[in-house]
């Protein structure tokens, strides 16, 4: 009954987003009419589209900002007409692989690890379209709002449109105004709609193929187990023969449809590769430094990010078929072949076994035009190709900008994590009235955390036996302890860590730097917002999530069935007004300090990673032009006085040397601990998030909640190893810079000889990179995010596999 009242989400909207362009099947006359006609209209609004987007750029070519915008928006109806026009050349066969697909993939299963396979492949689809789709839909929104944003308070004549038109027409007075905004936004919404529906179709496709191909894998696995104990033996050789040339047939066919498949799409897959690499380029240089304002950028964010996720399912569908089409020889190899006798029909079947296994060797996949297959490698070269375009789009753009915005920086990251920490009771006190109220925060933050994890503790108690409750309760313990590892180890190591932020304070985030200096502060800076807007934005979303999903869920419930955000297991009537409201408001409180301390830390830690590294950069710089000094023919006093003076400059470097490696041991000091119960506790947490997310019986609100949770942890992981990562990158790299110093043409008098001993003291000393280290064991680089990533799979898998036994059983 479950199976037969289930709905496969990604199908439906996918099949609907394909009738609005035009290009699916029809069942009657009537609906061939319909489709005809949107196929017109979409033929028309691309025209209408690409015609705005010349005319645009024509009028805007100089303005380097503009004319990345549009030419942004001229790939993305490109890329839309190329896919159009691919189909509409295969129209026949499309149509003709849709209703294949309908008739055999897109059914019901009697078997139930079969409808194990399908279920899974439906979940994946359902929840890549649904992502893709918002993220699409945001972008247009973003289009759409930021006009809307920009008009408020102009005149009519002064009013701007989504995409200006250059025509000779009073295009901001009413009605025209408001007619052509109309027609842009439906240009604009159907564009999208075509842009994204192909991919969609192409994703489900791709992992609806490579769960026939698991089937098939199933099948042979158990080539007749069903019928070992219910026959003799010659019966039974000869069931497993016919079932196998069942299964051969099966194989064949997939392998055709492959085929049919990789002849449609195969141009359309070579223009998405070479599109994907360019639009990411485009769309990073706008968000990251083009001028761009505020409301577009928030539009630029969705569309980064679903360009991002759209090359990750679009390579990792592809990938998932070669994968499962390969596998299909180990299927074999693992099936009930060596338990036939060496008779005729035993021998016989085993050669048709052997044959299959050939096959198989040769694997199934989409090419991107025939010149490369696909898969999650293809990821990775393209991300690859659209950082080098962006490096050289920034070379050739940014220089004159970065120079008229040095001074305007705004260093918002450190802003805002000061006022966190301020909230968490671990900042600096410029007198004794501040310095009690963060005692009293302190206390506060402590007495916070301490509620928190006896109610997830007392909730684990009343909760074990249920696997799913179970699995979200400990979920919740992992957040909470690490909060407790980072409060315990900053509250025993305050003074110190106070003593870091008072020195970074007055060596580091001054403004005394030189010109090639303030960008490289500038860079840091920039950095450093991003990161902690990203990971703040993901927390906050999560302590949403968590006070959203008992709102919702309340509603239309009595007042003796209403429930908390977390389950506080008392003999009171907690559910009963005013009861409920109070501890409602309680919890809410107590969840956002958690969440609080959760990542206030870890953007203070990532803060002074990465000012420190720059610290560490702008000493390469002085290192780099200690000895380069114009040395023409001066007599021998000057050339003493000169050395003298290059020698002192040494010292000063050598000096500033020593301080920052003495400023990373303090940093050692204080954040060992931290990251070493960050590195112990990650895995686990994002796996428990990862079978949160995925779990079946998972309700929607808390599966959205988690989303933004394991997102946010992925942004924490990447944040705090890319800063250490920086680290000890920037603190080897003082030994070049070092090297790099005109020293060669320094005479061989005494400052010379001693300017060149000191050299090399600093060279060998950079030899030892300044990190962090997880208490010692090993020092928190860029690998450790790929090893607890890897880790963190291991542990899901394994929780997978329980999971599943624990059902079967």
């Amino acid at each position: 009954m479950r199976r037969r009242g289930s709905k496969d989400v990604s199908i439906i909207w996918t099949s609907f987003l394909m009738k609005i362009v035009g290009l699916w099947l029809a069942t009657d006359r009537n609906e061939q009419r319909q489709r005809d006609f949107a196929l017109i209209y979409t033929v028309g609004t691309l025209f209408i589209s690409i015609c705005i987007a010349f005319r645009d750029i024509y009028y805007s070519w100089g303005n380097f900002s503009n004319s990345v915008f549009i030419c942004c928006n001229i790939l993305y109806v490109a890329i839309v007409l190329l896919k159009i026009s691919v189909l509409y050349a295969h129209r026949e066969e499309f149509f003709n692989l849709i209703a294949f697909t309908q008739k055999n993939f897109w059914r019901l299963y009697d078997d139930p690890q079969e409808l194990l396979i399908i279920t899974g492949c439906k979940k994946l689809c359902n929840f890549s379209i649904v992502l893709i789709i918002f993220c699409a839909q945001g972008t247009c929104a973003g289009y759409m709002v930021t006009p809307l944003i920009e008009n408020i308070g102009k005149n009519e004549s002064d009013r701007a449109l989504p995409f200006n038109l250059w025509i000779d027409f009073p295009v901001g007075l009413s009605p025209y105004f408001e007619l052509l905004f109309i027609l842009q936004i439906l240009c604009v919404y159907h564009v999208a709609t075509c842009y994204i529906c192909f991919d969609n179709l192409l994703c489900i496709v791709n992992l609806h193929v490579a769960g026939q191909f698991r089937i098939l894998q199933h099948r042979l696995k158990n080539l007749g187990n069903a019928i070992r104990d219910e026959t003799g033996l010659p019966r039974y050789e000869k069931c497993c023969y016919e079932r196998l040339k069942d299964c051969v047939v099966q194989h064949q066919t997939l392998i055709e449809y492959c085929k049919r498949l990789e002849d449609i799409f195969t141009v359309m897959v070579l223009g998405q590769v070479m599109f994907l690499a360019v639009v990411i380029c485009l769309v990073g240089f706008q968000l990251f430094l083009a001028d761009t304002s505020a409301s577009k950028k928030a539009s630029l964010v969705l569309n980064l990010g679903g360009t991002f996720f759209q090359l990750l399912i679009f390579t990792y569908s592809c990938d998932n078929l070669i994968r499962q089409s390969v596998n299909v020889g180990n299927a074999v190899f693992s099936g009930p072949w060596v338990n036939l006798p060496m008779s005729k029909a035993g021998i016989l079947v085993r050669k048709n076994l052997i044959i299959v296994i050939m096959r198989s060797q040769k694997i199934c996949c989409l090419t991107a035009g025939k010149f490369f297959p696909v898969s999650l490698e293809t990821s990775t070269a393209v991300l690859s190709t659209a950082i080098s375009y962006f490096t050289l789009l920034k070379q050739s753009s940014l220089e004159n900008i970065l120079e008229m915005k040095s001074k305007e920086v705004r260093d918002l990251s450190i802003t805002v994590t000061a006022f966190y920490m301020k909230i968490a009771g671990f900042w600096t006190s410029t007198n004794y009235v501040e310095e009690r109220r963060r005692n009293v925060t302190m206390s506060y933050t402590l007495f916070a955390i301490l509620f928190a994890a006896t109610t997830e503790a007392r909730d684990l108690y009343f909760s074990w036996g249920n696997f799913s409750d179970s699995i979200y309760v400990a979920c919740n313990i992992i957040t909470v302890s690490l909060v407790l590892i980072k409060l315990l180890t900053s509250f025993i190591y305050n003074e110190e860590l106070l003593g870091i932020i008072r020195y970074a304070k007055t060596n580091f985030w001054h403004s005394n730097y030189d010109t090639c200096e303030k960008s490289i502060m500038n860079k840091c800076q920039r950095t450093c917002n991003y990161l902690v807007f990203v990971f703040t934005f993901f927390a906050q979303g999560t302590v949403l999530g968590f006070i959203l999903r008992p709102i919702l869920v309340n509603r239309g419930k009595n007042e003796s069935d209403r429930i908390l955000p977390f389950n506080m297991w008392l003999e009171l009537p907690l559910s009963i007004t005013p009861y409920f409201e109070v501890m409602f408001f309680v919890q809410v409180v107590f969840v956002y300090h958690v969440c609080v301390c959760y990542h206030c830390f870890d953007s203070l830690l990532c803060i002074l990673n990465l000012h420190t590294a720059s610290q560490f950069r702008i000493l390469q710089h002085r290192f780099a032009n200690t000895c380069n000094e114009k040395r023409g023919k001066r007599d021998e006093d000057e050339e003493s006085a000169l050395s003298f003076y290059e020698y002192s400059k040494l010292k000063a470097y050598i000096r500033q040397h020593q301080a920052l490696i003495e400023y990373c041991k303090k940093l050692e000091q204080v954040f060992n601990s931290i990251v070493f119960g960050q590195v112990l506790l990650f895995s686990l947490l994002m796996c428990l998030d990862g079978y949160l997310i995925l779990m079946e019986e998972t309700p929607f609100g808390r599966r959205v909640t988690f989303t933004f949770h394991i997102t946010g942890c992925m942004c924490q992981l990447l944040m705090f190893t890319y800063s250490c990562d920086c680290l000890i990158r920037d603190s080897m790299d003082i030994a070049d810079a070092a090297y790099n110093c005109l020293w060669s043409f320094l005479p061989m008098n005494k400052y010379g000889k001693m300017i060149r001993r000191d050299l090399m003291f600093v060279i060998t000393r950079s030899r030892t990179p300044c990190c962090l280290t997880a208490c010692g064991f090993f020092a928190v680089s860029l690998e450790t995010y790929t090893k607890i990533l890897s880790t963190a799979m291991s542990y899901f898998t394994l929780l997978r596999n329980q999971s599943e036994n624990a059902i079967k059983t």
